[in-house]
């Protein structure tokens, strides 16, 4: 969902592009950690969080500055791990996004 323009243009994509809590979706990462699964949901949970507080810092904190080479890798991180879930089972890819949207009640 999303991979493409046409796919960006769906209602399934609207539906989710702003609703996802980014909270939950740590959540969701830290939960998956804890259980059995690929090795490429493993390196997407893993990598997440970390960016995500990056980009927490970098929105809301006018006081920091990252180097140009620390962003760099930051940026082929978060490439790996794209296509790291890209490479993930389908079924898996649901379970993960429905723990992320918070669609769970355990």
């Amino acid at each position: 969902m999303g991979v493409t323009p046409q796919a960006r243009r769906s209602l399934a994509w609207s539906r989710v592009y702003r609703d996802l809590d980014h909270n939950n979706a740590k959540k969701a990462c830290f939960r998956v950690e804890n259980s059995n699964v690929s090795s490429d949901l493993l390196l997407f949970t893993t990598t997440f969080p970390g960016l995500q507080e990056l980009r927490h810092q970098a929105d809301y904190d006018p006081n920091v500055r990252f180097q140009h080479n620390f962003v760099v890798t930051r940026i082929d991180e978060a490439d790996q791990a794209l296509a790291a879930l890209q490479r993930v089972p389908k079924p898996d890819q649901l379970d993960f996004v429905t723990l992320a949207l918070g669609m769970t009640r355990s």
